[in-house]
């Protein structure tokens, strides 16, 4: 994606007229320049994925942002997560990726945002018919390649099975839920048995007030009232 550094794209301008320097041309490239409102809502939505989805998660500052599409338009690869790349061009959300590569979402959770470990790279190059060497870097100008990846990977294990090994991603999670609520339960019930003493004695040193006091002086204003 082109990034266009002119008059026309600039927060400095006003109505064709430059607000930084009167030599300016139009259609000319500016080192002052700055994005307009317009503009910048503009190249943030039509970025490619690989250079939003960080910007959007606040993982790159924005000057970054403005770097890796200058970057990518001249053609020069971007460094991507593999991880993000693999959901992006197969199509799966990372519970059905955590299926398709039979470890749970920790395992998963810990390739992706630290590092994947040999043992597995060689699982998950197998199973999704990858290179095992862009579990090391992968780059933009690779996402064709992946995408050839994702074909075998497809003719090798058929739609049924796929989806049967996405089921099973969904499964696990809910297998972990229902693991954690149970452990969650027992130790409310625990904690309740431990505290209950505790709470029924705070219960009978309360101190209630006594209405017939706001009775008895409501009372002895209007007797004064009257008289």
């Amino acid at each position: 994606m082109r990034i266009d550094k002119i008059c026309k794209t600039c927060g400095f301008d006003s109505n064709g007229v430059c607000g930084m320097y009167t030599t300016c041309k139009e259609g000319e490239e500016c080192d002052d320049w700055e994005a307009s409102l317009e503009y910048y809502t503009e190249i943030t939505k039509k970025a490619p994925w690989y250079i939003k989805k960080p910007y959007d998660q606040c993982k790159i500052s924005y000057e970054k942002f403005l770097d890796l599409l200058q970057q990518d338009e001249q053609g020069v690869g971007v460094e991507i997560n593999i991880y993000d790349a693999i959901e992006k061009v197969y199509e799966l959300n990372s519970v059905e990726l955590a299926g398709v590569l039979d470890v749970s979402m920790g395992v998963l959770g810990y390739a992706s945002t630290q590092r994947t470990i040999p043992k597995r790279k060689r699982q998950f190059s197998s199973r999704l018919h990858i290179p095992e060497s862009f579990f090391d870097e992968f780059l933009s100008t690779q996402l064709d390649a992946l995408k050839k990846c994702r074909e075998e990977f497809r003719d090798c294990y058929g739609d049924e099975l796929i989806e049967k090994f996405k089921q099973n991603g969904y499964a696990a999670m809910e297998a972990k839920i229902e693991k954690q609520n149970a452990v969650d339960k027992i130790k409310n019930e625990k904690y309740r048995e431990e505290n209950q003493n505790r709470y029924q004695y705070k219960e009978k040193t309360k101190m209630y007030h006594d209405l017939s006091d706001d009775y008895k002086s409501r009372d002895y204003v209007i007797a004064i009232t009257l008289k």
